[in-house]
């Protein structure tokens, strides 16, 4: 399995965020999920360890000596090699990448979260269709006439469920928010590929 399908499946029942706080996965619920952990591209080729404490004492070189976890972002296709000590996972709030086109894979429009005016402070939001000008010259083949009014129909179907859907607030249309993976501990090796992970769990 894949370490972002695996993340998404055990943060979603997880207790949901409060305050803005970080959701963690720390101790026994990652020794839970240890054997999970070592079947993904991600730890595959560590030997993966939970340790409970931020700072530990780890042979180097023969000796035990003193080291503290660190803590990285990590990406799509991040992986890990060597002893790897792993503290926590965690992820950050809920955030809105500026790309919303990769968005339009199963809806015709993408409503914006509330923007607000940094001098006003009044709230808007961003519609953004999506338009195929292969459609409309279908539509216009299909149609006896030019397709004009077929067309400015069928948007304006689409407009009023969009601002039906804002009204019921039922987010029918809303860009997706996504959370950041944060992964903190001692490891050997690290190789950085993609783009960062992100998540969607609730």
């Amino acid at each position: 399995m894949e370490l972002k399908k695996l993340l998404e499946i055990v943060f979603k029942v997880q207790p949901k965020q409060k305050d803005f706080a970080n959701v963690e996965l720390k101790g026994d619920v990652l020794r839970k999920i240890h054997k999970e952990l070592m079947e993904t591209d991600a730890f595959a080729n560590t030997n993966l360890k939970i340790i409970d404490e931020p700072t530990i004492k780890i042979p180097i070189d023969n000796v035990l000596r003193g080291q503290s976890c660190a803590t990285v972002n990590i990406t799509e296709d991040e992986k890990f090699g060597g002893d790897f000590y792993l503290y926590s996972i965690s992820v950050t709030p809920r955030t809105y990448t500026a790309d919303i086109y990769h968005q339009f894979d199963t809806r015709p429009v993408v409503i914006s979260p509330n923007i607000y005016d940094p001098e006003t402070f009044i709230p808007y939001k961003y519609i953004t269709f999506k338009w195929n000008t292969e459609f409309a010259q279908d539509v216009r083949a299909l149609t006896s006439l030019d397709g004009t009014a077929e067309l400015k129909g069928m948007f304006h179907d689409l407009l009023d469920d969009v601002l039906d859907s804002l009204e019921k607030n039922d987010n029918k249309y809303l860009q997706t928010a996504s959370h950041g993976v944060l992964i903190r501990g001692i490891w050997d090796k690290r190789t950085e590929k993609g783009n960062f992970m992100r998540l969607i769990f609730d």
